[in-house]
């Protein structure tokens, strides 16, 4: 069982693994502090030419203020605040953390499953999602697996989606679905990605709601500020801070069948 920042018990109630699955990689997030350099990596390439969505976050490497691991959890943190003072700044007025296995980890097909407690917040979008493990970014002909998308305005619906050459947003032929989770920002959920060879499914605390199909993929995690897919481009969020709990005892991160 494990306890979020305030204490409460998070609904732990795992399912097991897929039979014949065995573990490939995982994080307990068992040690205070950043987070495990070993398993994680920082994207801040974009932060001086601008993110893509209009996002208008500053990501900051190796900052506690955005990204820390404190009581078995780790948190990624959305803030309100100047970022002159980095020698990357592009002029952004809000901070935060994109982390990545990039580097340290890719997987193709298995299955994937993160416990995580999204922010509540006019402004936000925290995702956890999945980009090709290639060496140039060309979007969206890579492909891309969104297991878990919200947005700050409509904090009660999470999305899973997949973009391909052939089906995304831009071009309005993106394949997803979404479901409603009352409590997503108040208690942890698990949000879980099946993929194999012919099928992938996304799904939340087992109530699976999206398939399709994909190829090779890292997992990546971010927390940006601002997005194009709410109904405006906010300016700022309401709050000068807004939080992304992740916690992963016990749960897999990565499965792969047995061989």
């Amino acid at each position: 069982m494990t306890s979020s920042l305030a204490g409460e018990p998070a609904s732990d109630a795992a399912a097991a693994p897929p039979a014949g699955y065995r573990l490939v990689w995982a994080d307990e997030f068992d040690t205070d502090g950043l987070p495990d350099p070993g398993r994680w990596s920082y994207d801040t390439m974009s932060n001086r030419s601008g993110w893509a969505n209009e996002e208008r976050q500053y990501y900051a490497a190796a900052r506690r203020e955005n990204s820390r691991v404190e009581n078995s959890v780790l948190i990624i943190e959305a803030r309100h605040e100047g970022t002159r003072a980095f020698e990357d700044s592009g002029g952004q007025k809000y901070t935060s953390a994109r982390l990545v296995t990039s580097g340290h980890m890719s997987w193709t097909y298995g299955f994937f499953e993160i416990r995580a407690k999204l922010p509540c917040g006019r402004g936000t979008w925290p995702a956890i999602w999945m980009l090709a493990d290639a060496p140039v970014i060309n979007w969206p002909d890579i492909g891309e697996i969104d297991i878990m998308e919200q947005v700050g305005f409509d904090p009660g619906v999470v999305y899973g989606t997949i973009h391909t050459k052939a089906y995304n947003h831009v071009i309005h032929t993106a394949r997803g679905d979404e479901v409603k989770i009352a409590d997503a920002c108040a208690a942890f959920h698990r949000y879980q990605l099946t993929w194999t060879p012919d099928r992938i499914t996304i799904g939340a605390d087992v109530d699976q709601f999206d398939t399709s199909g994909g190829v090779s993929f890292l997992v990546q995690r971010s927390l940006p500020v601002s997005a194009s897919s709410a109904t405006t481009v906010l300016s700022g969020m309401t709050a000068k801070s807004v939080l992304l709990s992740i916690a992963t005892p016990r749960l897999p991160i990565a499965l792969l069948p047995r061989q």
